[in-house]
């Protein structure tokens, strides 16, 4: 017999879900918003939202295909898209104008911590330096956790 988990978890209520995109706006990975809002309107998996590249976005067609070995019958499968992911979707193109459908749709970039002044001397933003679509992003984990504990816990 297959072992039964206790802790399933929960569905997100509208404001549980509104609120962790608002902290995932807050992230210093710009992608994070989109990535939740992936995971939120399509159901797909941490990896299959990472390594996503663009030829598998249609957005004529509104469907995104999934990699062979994702699902029961390792043939991939093909996932509708909502108005909400699609406008997001665009927006995030619109960033990228020499995409490419090889291009990652969540490319590695690298961060530097740009300082001002501020009420203590400085405050801290980020700025992306660096920014290379042939390769996925390394990994938003840690960011993910950040805006999931944010003050509105789940």
């Amino acid at each position: 017999m297959l072992a039964v988990q206790d802790d399933v978890g929960h569905a997100l209520t509208l404001e549980e879900a509104a609120a962790l995109l608002m902290a995932c706006l807050k992230s210093r990975y710009r992608c994070l918003y989109l990535a939740v809002m992936s995971a939120l309107n399509t159901g797909m998996r941490y990896s299959e939202i990472r390594l996503l590249r663009w030829r598998h976005v249609d957005c004529v067609a509104r469907i995104l295909a999934v990699g062979k070995s994702k699902s029961a019958t390792g043939t991939g499968r093909a996932i509708p898209l909502n108005s909400r992911i699609l406008s997001v979707l665009d927006t995030w193109a619109a960033q990228f104008p020499g995409r490419e459908p090889k291009h990652f749709v969540f490319p590695s970039e690298k961060y530097v911590v740009a300082g001002e002044e501020g009420t203590f001397g400085f405050s801290a933003g980020t700025v992306i330096y660096d920014t290379d679509p042939t390769r996925p992003i390394g990994d938003w984990k840690e960011a993910w956790e950040k805006a999931k504990n944010a003050p509105a816990r789940f």
